[in-house]
């Protein structure tokens, strides 16, 4: 009974305590709150809070503020805050939240912070980017979505794309700006005419180089092979691009690099390396294991090392079985070989070869050791599985050098015009094949072109027979060449229409002359008629000059033309005399000079003659070509490259007259200023090279440079009959004249109470050269024969051999650099005159030998001799 008493009460006292406590319902302690009170936001971004208010609170508002407004704004609209970021740094944002519960106002008040971030951006990019190449910026930003852009400090230099893709435009120095938001990145870059980016050795003598950039214009000279260890500099004998290898180029040096040795190759301030071979043969193999079947082909045995570089080349009928030799024995069923040509009549039929390379060591028992030996089998294959290179020039009656460096094929005839059109077929390597059986040439569209269809015969030199060629009708058309009657391939050709005129080049549009000059003072504009190719038309007559404008109350004189003797250039000859003041004023004269083609066809053209008042002298100038191109052409004549200075009066703007010598002094520098018996001295010359060397004396001693009073000649190239020497190599020259002289008087005279003055006058002319000097010589035999002299050795193709411009030359030695010690000699180099291609002419280049030759008898002519 106890024990139901005391648990009774126990549980009548626990009642009482939970009866004691307030109920509430599940979400009456809550109260509003925001999403997130800490935030971070990047420049330009912006982060949406949101508000969340018990359920028992009715009509709701929620207001916002910012404590920065500079660093980021609010806006709240129904239970969401937006907070837009604005500038870097920190911002507390509060948010009022009122509404009503149970009838009753209800409020609350929170806080957030927001820190203002600018946007994170990084950038990588390439230091340098070669002309007409491109380099893509990376650009990392934070947030992603951030817009990037990109700009160039100079357009001239590179451009930069929406995507940060850099294209180089000319050489020099550019920064890319990368900008993100506020944030800004810059990118200097150094734009190169072009980069080398990696260099190989793939045969003895021969690099194949990535070069990407502009080298359109990459010639042997410009680049530089050197071997690291030893400093030598390796010559280079050419550069070619790399057939179906995008920016790589095949370098050929004169002499082989075997020695292990680290190179460097340079182009255009750019370096690469590689190891040269060491020259150990690991392998023999073949250039190739398929010919096209019925047509002779080319294949060698070649030597490798272990890496696959090329060590040498070897006929397949070489019976030589000497140390480093390769010998072949041939297993043929049908088919010849002759020399390097293979011949095998039909496809399937195949040859086998046997490769040997001789060590020229013997053992004992009388057997060779070491040898490296290898079988390949050569197929024939059906031709047109081969590529071959098909190729048409037109031009007049003489067959094209298609090997020439220089040469341009010409796939155009004009209407109405005929020509003769000469065809090539090449190999994959660029060989001409042997032969052109079956193969003929017809027009695709004789209602546009008409060419004489017929079979291709191969001449006995070089190229096919010309074959009569016209063009009918203006447009695009195409040659067929069939092989065994079945289209082989199609050649594009535009048939131009007939040539008209079109416009009138003037070499000056505009001169100022002196009114009351002297007669000899005069200025000279020049007119050409051009079609609608910008090729010179002979013009039809006279042509005839009229006035347009002139001065009021003036009298404009009558100006003529005279037509040179090949009808294509007009001079007018605008005399300062005729602008007397008797017969105009002082002011603008417009012309209109009109030239006619053989239809009749008028082109007008205008100029304008400024005429100044006659006055005294103001100024002295020196007179002379800014431009003379030394290149040796088929018309070339001597008169062509000589630059003449002399120093003209100037007044007013306009020329007064020659500056005139009127006392012959050696030493300007002993004439007394007080002196009234001296009144104009001899012009004292000084020209100079781009370095600043003087080269007035080597000049004058040599013959290329000479002075008569104040006149100045240059011959920058100078010529015996047809053959021509450079003097001046290509670069800017800087002229300067001294003399002393008196103040003239307006009657022309000189002032006897004047002193003396010295007066200099400077000027520049620039030499252009675009001959293409890549010869290159190889010596066929070091060894001579009995009674040989060097000069004999080199003018003769016995011992050497030397190409020009892609054409094997019959040299004439002008000079030979080395030394000499009893019957052997070490040639340098070679001065000879070589063919200027297509023509009669020949201009006298170096190359270099860098080889030795015994059995020597003596050089023939010592004169030719010299170091």
């Amino acid at each position: 009974m106890k024990t139901f008493k005391k648990v009774l009460a126990s549980t009548l006292a626990a009642a009482m305590v939970v009866t004691a406590l307030p109920v509430t319902p599940a979400n009456a302690a809550a109260a509003p709150k925001l999403s997130t009170k800490k935030a971070a936001v990047y420049v330009g971004q912006s982060k949406t809070i949101k508000v969340t208010t018990p359920k028992t609170w009715k009509s709701v508002k929620v207001k916002a503020t910012t404590s920065k407004k500079s660093v980021a704004t609010v806006k709240a609209s129904k239970k969401k805050v937006t907070v837009k970021a604005v500038k870097a740094g920190t911002a507390k944002v509060t948010v009022k939240v009122t509404g009503k519960k149970s009838g009753k106002a209800v409020k609350k008040t929170l806080k957030a912070t927001i820190t203002v971030k600018n946007p994170a951006l990084s950038v990588s990019a390439a230091g340098e980017v070669a002309v007409g190449s491109t380099e893509a910026i990376k650009a990392t930003v934070k947030p992603a979505k951030t817009k990037v852009t990109y700009t160039t400090s100079d357009e001239k230099i590179a451009t930069v794309d929406a995507k940060g893709v850099v294209t180089g435009v000319a050489a020099g120095d550019v920064t890319i700006t990368v900008k993100a938001g506020k944030t800004t990145k810059t990118v200097n870059m150094t734009v190169k005419k072009a980069i080398l980016k990696s260099a190989d050795q793939t045969e003895y003598n021969k690099i194949e180089a990535v070069i990407v950039g502009d080298t359109k214009d990459m010639k042997a000279g410009d680049i530089k092979v050197t071997n690291t260890a030893t400093k030598a500099t390796v010559a280079v004998k050419s550069v070619s691009a790399k057939k179906g290898a995008e920016n790589t180029f095949v370098i050929e040096t004169f002499t082989g690099m075997t020695d292990a040795k680290e190179y460097s190759v340079e182009y255009a301030g750019a370096i690469a390396t590689f190891t040269a071979t060491d020259g150990t043969v690991a392998n023999v193999a073949l250039t190739k294991t398929e010919v096209p079947a019925g047509i002779k082909t080319e294949v060698k045995a070649v030597t490798k090392d272990a890496k696959g570089v090329t060590l040498g080349y070897f006929d397949l009928t070489n019976a030589n079985s000497a140390k480093g030799q390769v010998t072949t024995a041939l297993t043929i069923t049908k088919g010849y070989v002759q020399g390097s040509d293979v011949y095998l009549p039909a496809v399937g039929d195949t040859m086998v070869a046997k490769l040997t390379y001789h060590t020229g060591s013997f053992a004992t028992d009388g057997k060779e050791t070491g040898v490296i030996e290898n079988t390949a089998t050569i197929t024939a294959v059906d031709p047109s599985t081969v590529t071959y290179n098909y190729a048409v020039t037109i031009g007049d009656d003489s067959a094209p050098k298609w090997t020439a460096t220089s040469f341009k094929a010409v796939t155009s005839i004009k209407v109405g015009t005929s020509k003769k059109a000469y065809f090539r077929i090449t190999d994959e390597n660029g060989k001409e094949i042997s032969s052109y059986e079956g193969y003929s040439v017809e027009t695709a569209d004789s209602t546009k072109l008409v060419i004489d269809a017929q079979n291709l015969t191969k001449l006995a030199t070089e190229g096919t027979d010309g074959l009569a060629i016209k063009g009918v009708a203006a447009g695009d058309t195409y040659i067929l060449v069939k092989k065994d009657g079945k289209v082989a391939f199609s050649i594009p050709v535009s048939v131009q229409g007939k040539a008209t005129a079109t416009s009138i080049d003037l070499n000056k549009t505009s001169v100022t002359v002196m009114s009351g000059a002297a007669g000899t003072v005069s200025e000279s504009i020049e007119a050409k008629l051009k079609d609608q190719y910008t090729e010179d038309m002979a013009i039809k007559e006279t042509p005839s000059v009229e006035n347009l404008a002139k001065p009021d109350g003036a009298t404009a004189p009558t100006l003529t033309a005279n037509l040179s003797t090949d009808n294509k250039k007009a001079t007018v000859t605008v005399n300062a005399a005729a602008f007397a003041s008797a017969a105009g004023k002082t002011g603008t004269y417009t012309y209109k000079i009109t030239l006619k083609d053989s239809a009749d066809k008028a082109i007008v053209r205008t100029f304008t003659i400024n005429v100044v008042n006659k006055a005294t002298v103001q100024a002295y100038q020196l007179n002379m070509p800014t431009e003379k191109d030394t290149t040796v052409k088929k018309d070339s004549v001597a008169n062509n490259y000589v630059v003449e200075a002399n120093i003209v009066e100037m007044a007013n703007g306009a020329k007064a007259g020659d500056y005139t010598v009127k006392n012959t002094v050696e030493d300007l520098n002993k004439v007394d200023a007080k002196d009234t018996t001296i009144e104009a001295t001899n012009v004292f010359y000084t020209v100079k090279d781009a370095t600043g060397k003087d080269i007035t004396a080597a000049g004058k001693k040599d013959g290329y440079i000479d002075q008569d009073g104040a006149k100045l000649t240059v011959t920058t190239v100078s010529s015996d009959g047809m053959k021509f020497e450079k003097k001046l190599a290509a670069g800017t020259y800087y002229v300067t004249g001294t003399f002393k002289v008196r103040t003239k008087k307006a009657d022309g005279t000189y002032d006897s109470n004047s002193d003396l003055r010295e007066v200099k006058v400077s000027g520049s002319f620039t030499v252009k050269d675009s001959q293409d000097t890549a010869a290159s010589i190889e010596v066929k035999k070091n060894a001579l024969e009995n009674n040989t002299t060097l000069t004999d050795a080199f003018t003769g193709k016995t011992y050497v051999k030397v190409t020009y411009d892609g054409v094997e030359q019959a040299l004439d030695v002008a000079k030979i650099h080395g030394t000499i010690a009893g019957n052997t000699a070490y040639v340098s180099s070679v001065e000879v005159y070589v063919n200027v291609t297509g023509s009669s002419k020949y201009v006298l280049v170096k190359i270099p030998v860098n080889q030795k030759f015994t059995n020597v008898n003596g050089v023939g002519d010592l004169n030719k001799f010299a170091e």
